[in-house]
Parts: structure tokens; C-alpha cells; sequence
């Protein structure tokens, strides 16, 4: 009995709290409007008394007499636009016109006449002490009054005043009575009923919580669903009263709930079937309503609940459901992809940096949940897979929503990016080696076109990004398939070390050269594409120019490099001596540096003809310090009796063509590119006959020691004796020819050098070789000197008018020219 007044006490203060908030509401909003037209009519009567003055102030002459339907409603326009208020135009009756000489003030018109339908008040700015008063007072006089009331209910129980069910039974005649007091506040106070409803919705989740947890007077699966309603009719309520507040307290207490009825079986199927459930009907509310914290709120509480349960069962559960795992990781994938982009799509709004920033953490988060899954799923192969299958995901949005043009671009870049950030990925996740390079290689030019064809810029960044990744990949895989091992190490070393034997590549069909290849294709399908995007006219602008220029010395080196390295390694594979191996490799550095000259003559760009001339340059002088001494070598191996045959020594004679035909293409070059007297032509076409001296003198040596070298005469001997008989005959066989060139082409430079060469070849005769040279090369050389010397004599007598006639042609050329 005693039990039955205090719940009737309770039931008596509940209604009689009610009752004031009312009347103390309905006290308010009478004297508020009380106090509204009192404002608003003394404001219309001084305008009135305004207009008045005015009027009577105007003399008789000046003034323009208004029609009627002016004179009603230039007052009524005025009033309206001090007190920013829209008023339909009321319809007037007929009137006879009024007489020019007649003033005619209409006040009482004014006042009878208008019958306004529609009004709409602006609304005022909120400031710092209303929004105080309206929701911060609000919210703690609702916090105050919940803990009034469990104080109340604590202190009842603490006397046994009240039974279980009674409490249960207070708590939830609490939260009806605050909830049901907000609906009857709804249209007039929104701010403040919204404020109650969250407080009764807060009482409702904790009373039927108590019950279940400590009074036991529900089972879960009832204290479970009465919460599940609660959060339901929580949401429904925040979208008829469109207030955001109602349903983030809605869908708080939805991700409690489970906690609130939990006894602790720990059924993830379940928990996650309620949570996706509750998700979903939040993809529904963001489908009318942008309201982004609640979907932020939704993402948090999903994200921490998910993700403590897959760190505890993951790493700690000897049998863990990766499937399960899996499957609910993407469907709140997908849920919370949807719910970020419907509003702004159903709307047409562009999205700003938080709501991209909460589809990027989306999307990281499920790639590294399942990563986490995968990762101890058939040793990680399905990685990959779950890799590029949400790049497959992202991409069939891109293509849905390219076709809108109304969706924001910045989205359709975004899944763009998504698209290609997670393809490429793929590679190094689920390849080895250069499986990656040979993907990125693919993928690089596969983009470029795409960019191409559909116009999306960031692709074509996206390749830009993947060329160095590809470069580096690369040179990685050159360092770890290129591997100079020791050849006599055998199989049984092996075993007796517990090492593993290396296997060497095949020949071209290695995995090394294949790779190379692959990237040399991809360098020059890009400049392939890029060649017909220069004849757009925005080339310029979209640096298609300046990446060609990055991507053509690239091509050329990689080329270069590919191809050199097989080589080498080949031939360090089947070949024990260094010497030959070089003499090898210097058949192919000259060859590719003639292609690369004879590729550069049909260049317009001079930059590039420079260039390629210097390397030609650098390769000539290759030769002279380091590759001709490799061809001695061989030649000297050759004649000690070392076991190895005479090709690699008749290959060189390649190198040695390639040499003098690179110098002479050189000095072809700067004669056409600037002058036959520049300074740059006269120093290569010196460099081009002293290369072909050069190389024709070091094969008189080659020929003397294979000829001559026996048992009584040495390599040395031999080269000494070539040198002072053979050396003077071929330099001045040289310089004949030279002069004969120079007589036939009317050139000069080639005339001083013939000279040149026979001024030294004299002096070396009569210096140095004169000393120690047998009788009959000495008779050979100063013979032949002598006639060379008495037929170039002759030539210049001969021939002595068309050189004078050149010369004075050349000077008068200078003096025209000056």
C-alpha cells in the first residue's frame, strides 16, 4: 500500500511538472506576441505620420497627385521593407479616377483595405545568448531533471518504497511523459521539445535496460526488440521533426542497445546482423536527410565495435571465422560507401574534404581489414585478389556516375583514383619479382590511353606516377636475377655448405631479359601516344612536351642498358677471360652508338643532335684508352698459346669500322649543323683523322705480331720494328690521300692536315727511327717518303691556279661575310 502512494506521488509530480511547463510555455508565447504587435503598430504608425509630413510639406505646384491603387500601396511597400516581411498583394476594388487638383490622403485605406494571405518572417541571426538559451540551458535542465528523477527513484528503492516493477514502471512513464510533452511543444518550440524527446528517449533505453540486467523482468530477445523499437521510433521522430540531434541520440543508443541486453555469449553474427540492420536504416535517413555527423557517428561506432572484435578473434581465437569476418567487413563497406555519396547525388552537391576524408578512411579501413583476414588465408594468395576487386568495385561506380553529368567530378576522380591506387597495388600484394614490373609496365601504358580517350587528367597522372615506380622495379629485379656466381662452385659444395645452387639464366628467354624488354616496349609506347597528343592544342599546358622529353633519353638508356646486360651476362657465362668478353662487348657499345648517331641525323631537334654527338664523342675516346688495349690482350693470348681461338680478335675489326665511321658521321654532322670553318667542325675533323690514324696504326701492330712473332723475334721486337718502318709508310700514305681531298674538294683544313702529317712523320723518321732500324726498312721508308713528298710537290705546282683561285674565293666569302 505504501508502495501504491509513492507511485502515485511520483505520478502527481510528473503531472504537475507538465502542467507548469506548459502553462509557463503557453504565459510566454501569449505575452511574446503581446509585446510583437504592440512593436509592430507603433512602427506602423509613425511611418504613417512620416508620410504625412512629407506630404504636406510639398507645395501645390510640385506636387504629382498618385492614383488611388499608388496611394495605398507605396505606404504599405514602405512598412513591408523596414520590417522584411512578404505580403500578397490584396485585390482592390474598382475606383472612380481622382481629380488632378484633389490631395487626396488615404490613411484608413491603408488600414482596411490590406488582408495579407501569406506572411513569412525572416529569421534573425542566431547569436551566442540565444543559442545559450535555446540549447545549452535546454540540454542541462534536461540532464538535471533525469537525474532528479533516478535520485528520486534510487532514494525509493534504497527504502522499498517501490518494487521492480514499479521502477521499471516509473522510468518508463518518465520517458513517455517527456516525450509525449515534446510532441505537444513541437510546432512552437522545436529546439527545446527536440531536447525532450532525446531525454525521454535517454530514460526509455536506460529503464528497459535496468530491467533486464538487474531485475530480470524481460528475456533478452523482448528487452531487445522493445529497444529496437525505441530506436526506430527515435529515428522516425527525428525525420518528422528534421532534427539531427533526435537521431544521433537515436542511433547511439541503437549501438548500445546490444550492449545494454548482452550476457556475454559473444555471437558476432548476431551482434553484426543487428548492427548492419541499423546501418541500413541509416542509409535510408541519409538518403532524405544531409546529415553528416550522423553518418560519421555511425562510421565511428561500427568501426570500433568491428574492429575490437576482429583484433580479439584474429589474433587471439585459435579457429577464427575469416569468412564471416570477411563477408561483414564489406557489406558495411558498402554501406557506408553508399551513405556518404546518396544525399549528394539525390541533391547535386559537391562533396567537401570531410566527406571525402570519411570515403577515404572507409576504404583504407576495409583494405586493411582485409588484408588482416587475408593474410593467414592460404599463405596470403588471395590478397591480391581482394586488392584489385576493390578497384573492380570503385570502378563500376566511376563508370555509372561519369555518365551523370550532374554528379560532382570530384567524386568520379576520387573512385578514378581509388581505381587506380588499388590496380596497382595489386602487383607488388600479389606478385613476385618481375611480375611487378611487368604489370606496372602494362599498366603505365594502359593508362595513358585511357587518359587519352576519356580526357580524366588524373589517369594520366597515375601513369606519370607508375613510370619511376616501374624504372625502380626494374633495376631491382636486374640486381637480383643478374647473379655472378662462383662457376666452379658444384652441386656437392652445395650440399656440404646447406646452401642453395644457383641456376643461370637462359639465353634471351630469361626472366631478366623479358622484363627488360617489357619496359623498353611500355618507354616506347608511351612516346608513341604522347607523339599524338602533341597535335592537340593544349599540349603545352598539359607538360605533354616536357614528358616526352623525359621519356625519349629514358627509352634510349634503358634500351641501352637492356640489352648490355644480357650480353654481358651471357658471355660471363660462357666465356672464362675478360679481355675476350670486352672485345665483344665493344662490338655492341659502337653498333648502338652508330644506330643512335644515324637515328639522330633524322632529327630536327639540335639539342639532340648535340648530344648524341657528345656520346660519340665519349665512345671514340672509349676505344682509344680501353678497348684497342682489350685486342692486344686477346692478340697476345693468342700468340703465348692460351687456347682460345681467333674470333673475338676478327670481331674487333667491327669496332674499329664503327669507330672511324661514328668520328667521320660526327664531323658530317657539325659541318652541316653550323659550318665546314666553325670551330666545332675544323676540332672533329682533326679528331676524325687522328681516330683513323690511330686505329690504322694499332693494326699494323695487330698484323706485324701475328705475322712475324716466333721463337727468335718477340711481341716487343716486333711491335718496335713496325712502328719505326710501317708507322712513317701509313702516315704518309694518309696524308697523300688527305691531300688529294683536299685538292679535289678546293678544302684547305684537309690540305694543312696532309701537311701536318707529313711534317711529323718526317720528324719521327729522322728523330727516332732512323735509330736502330734495319737496313732494308730503312731503305723502304725514306724511298717511299721521297716519292710521296716529290708527287704531293708536284700536285701543288699542278694544281696551283685552283688553289689560289679557292683561296681568294674564301677571302672574298670572309670579306663579305664581315
Amino acid at each position: 500500500m505504501e508502495g501504491f502512494f509513492v507511485a502515485l506521488l511520483v505520478m502527481l509530480a510528473l503531472g504537475i511538472l507538465a502542467l507548469s511547463i506548459i502553462f509557463m510555455i503557453r504565459v510566454s508565447s501569449q505575452v511574446s506576441k503581446i509585446f510583437k504587435s504592440i512593436t509592430e503598430l507603433k512602427t506602423d504608425l509613425i511611418k504613417i505620420k512620416t508620410l504625412i509630413n512629407s506630404i504636406k510639406e510639398v507645395k501645390p505646384s510640385e506636387q504629382v497627385i498618385p492614383t488611388a491603387k499608388e496611394q495605398v500601396i507605396a505606404p504599405v511597400q514602405e512598412i513591408i521593407k523596414q520590417h522584411e516581411v512578404v505580403i500578397v498583394p490584396p485585390v482592390f476594388k474598382k475606383e472612380e479616377p481622382v481629380a488632378q487638383n484633389v490631395t487626396a490622403i488615404p490613411v484608413k485605406p491603408v488600414v482596411n483595405q490590406i488582408k495579407p494571405k501569406v506572411i513569412k518572417a525572416t529569421i534573425p541571426k542566431t547569436d551566442l545568448e540565444k543559442w545559450i538559451g535555446e540549447h545549452v540551458l535546454s540540454i542541462i535542465g534536461i540532464g538535471v531533471l533525469v537525474l532528479g528523477l533516478a535520485f528520486f527513484v534510487k532514494y525509493a528503492i534504497d527504502k522499498n518504497w517501490i518494487n521492480e516493477v514499479g521502477r521499471v514502471a516509473i522510468g518508463i512513464l518518465a520517458g513517455g511523459t517527456l516525450i509525449a510533452l515534446a510532441h505537444k511543444l513541437r510546432k512552437t518550440y522545436k529546439t527545446f521539445s527536440s531536447i525532450l524527446v532525446g531525454g525521454g528517449i535517454a530514460v526509455l533505453y536506460f529503464t528497459i535496460s535496468i530491467g533486464f540486467q538487474y531485475y530480470h523482468l524481460f528475456s533478452q530477445t523482448a528487452a531487445f526488440s522493445i529497444m529496437v523499437v525505441i530506436t526506430a521510433f527515435a529515428v522516425l521522430l527525428s525525420h518528422a521533426y528534421n532534427r539531427q540531434i533526435l537521431a544521433i541520440l537515436a542511433i547511439v543508443g541503437g549501438f548500445g542497445t546490444p550492449f545494454f541486453v548482452s550476457t556475454g555469449e559473444g555471437n558476432y553474427i548476431v551482434l553484426f546482423t543487428y548492427i548492419t540492420i541499423l546501418n541500413v536504416g541509416m542509409l535510408v535517413l541519409s538518403y532524405f536527410k544531409n546529415w553528416y555527423w550522423l553518418n560519421v557517428i555511425c562510421f565511428a561506432f561500427t568501426t570500433i565495435i568491428y574492429g575490437s572484435w576482429l583484433g580479439y578473434q584474429v589474433s587471439e581465437k585459435p579457429y577464427p571465422p575469416y569468412l564471416g569476418a570477411l563477408i561483414f567487413a564489406s557489406i558495411f563497406y558498402g554501406i557506408f560507401f553508399l551513405m556518404n555519396i546518396v544525399n549528394n547525388i539525390k541533391e547535386k552537391r559537391k562533396f567537401n574534404w570531410s566527406e571525402i576524408t570519411i570515403l577515404l578512411t572507409n576504404t583504407f579501413m576495409f583494405f586493411v581489414a582485409g588484408m588482416v583476414i587475408l593474410n593467414n588465408v592460404h599463405n596470403a594468395r588471395l590478397q591480391g585478389i581482394f586488392t584489385i576487386s576493390i578497384a573492380l568495385f570503385n570502378l563500376i561506380f566511376a563508370l555509372l556516375l561519369y555518365k551523370r553529368k550532374q554528379v560532382d567530378r570530384n567524386l568520379i576522380y576520387l573512385l578514378i583514383g581509388f581505381v587506380l591506387t588499388f590496380l596497382s597495388l595489386t602487383a607488388p600484394i600479389q606478385l613476385d619479382g618481375n611480375y611487378i614490373t611487368l604489370f606496372w609496365a602494362a599498366e603505365t601504358v594502359l593508362l595513358l590511353w585511357f587518359s587519352q580517350k576519356s580526357g580524366i587528367k588524373i589517369v594520366k597522372l597515375a601513369s606519370i606516377i607508375l613510370m619511376p615506380l616501374m624504372i625502380i622495379s626494374l633495376i631491382i629485379d636486374w640486381s637480383n636475377l643478374y647473379v655472378y656466381f662462383n662457376k666452379t662452385f658444384t652441386e656437392a659444395d652445395a650440399a656440404f655448405y646447406g646452401v642453395e645452387m644457383v641456376k643461370p639464366l637462359s639465353l634471351i628467354f630469361n626472366q631478366a631479359f623479358i622484363t627488360s624488354i617489357a619496359v623498353i616496349i611500355s618507354l616506347y609506347v608511351n612516346l608513341f601516344l604522347l607523339k599524338y597528343e602533341l597535335k592537340t592544342p593544349k599540349y603545352i599546358e598539359n607538360g605533354v612536351k616536357v614528358y616526352r622529353w623525359i621519356l625519349l633519353p629514358l627509352f634510349i638508356l634503358f634500351l641501352y642498358l637492356g640489352i648490355l646486360l644480357e650480353l654481358k651476362y651471357q658471355l660471363w657465362l660462357n666465356i672464362d677471360y675478360s679481355f675476350v668478353r670486352n672485345v665483344y662487348l665493344g662490338v655492341y657499345h659502337f653498333s648502338f652508338v652508330l644506330g643512335l648517331i644515324l637515328w639522330a641525323n633524322y632529327r630536327k631537334e639540335q639539342v639532340v643532335k648535340n648530344i648524341v654527338i657528345g656520346i660519340g664523342f665519349f665512345a671514340a675516346i672509349c676505344y682509344l684508352v680501353f678497348f684497342n688495349h682489350q685486342t692486344a690482350y686477346v692478340r697476345d693470348l693468342y700468340i703465348s698459346g692460351v687456347p682460345i681461338s681467333l674470333t673475338p680478335f676478327m670481331f674487333h675489326y667491327l669496332s674499329a669500322f664503327f669507330v672511324i665511321v661514328v668520328t667521320f658521321l660526327i664531323w658530317r654532322s657539325y659541318s652541316k649543323l653550323y659550318s665546314e670553318k666553325s670551330v666545332l667542325s675544323i676540332l672533329s675533323l682533326w679528331f676524325t683523322v687522328f681516330v683513323f690514324i690511330f686505329v690504322g696504326s694499332s693494326e699494323l701492330d695487330h698484323l706485324a705480331v701475328l705475322t712475324q712473332v716466333d721463337a727468335n723475334h718477340t711481341i716487343q721486337a716486333m711491335l718496335l720494328q713496325s712502328r719505326k718502318i710501317s708507322y712513317p709508310i701509313f702516315w704518309g700514305l694518309t696524308s697523300f690521300v688527305l691531300m688529294f681531298l683536299g685538292m679535289k674538294n678546293k678544302n684547305q683544313m684537309l690540305r694543312i692536315i696532309s701537311l701536318s702529317i707529313f711534317a711529323i712523320t718526317l720528324i719521327k723518321l729522322f728523330t727516332w727511327d732512323i735509330r736502330g732500324i734495319n737496313e732494308g726498312g730503312k731503305i723502304v721508308a725514306f724511298i717511299s717518303l721521297g716519292i710521296l713528298l716529290l708527287v704531293i710537290s708536284f700536285m701543288y705546282q699542278k694544281l696551283k691556279r685552283l688553289i689560289l683561285e679557292d683561296d681568294i674565293k674564301n677571302k672574298q666569302n670572309d670579306i663579305t661575310k664581315g
